[in-house]
């Protein structure tokens, strides 16, 4: 799936993409069982999946 974006909307999902990834990472060096490690692993590897589709997408 294409979606056609503006270079400010591409800029600021970029921008939301790094504070949430900042957010999370920041969220994982606290977390206190394994449970919650690995939850937020997942949302850092979605993240990190929907960070590479804008510049999958900046690229085309």
């Amino acid at each position: 799936m294409t979606v056609d974006l503006t270079d400010d909307e591409i800029g600021l999902i970029q921008e939301s993409l790094f504070v949430k990834i900042a957010n999370l990472e920041q969220f994982e060096r606290h977390c206190e069982n394994q449970q919650e490690v690995q939850e937020c692993e997942k949302l850092l590897d979605r993240t990190y999946k929907w960070q590479e589709i804008l510049q999958q997408n900046e690229e085309e």
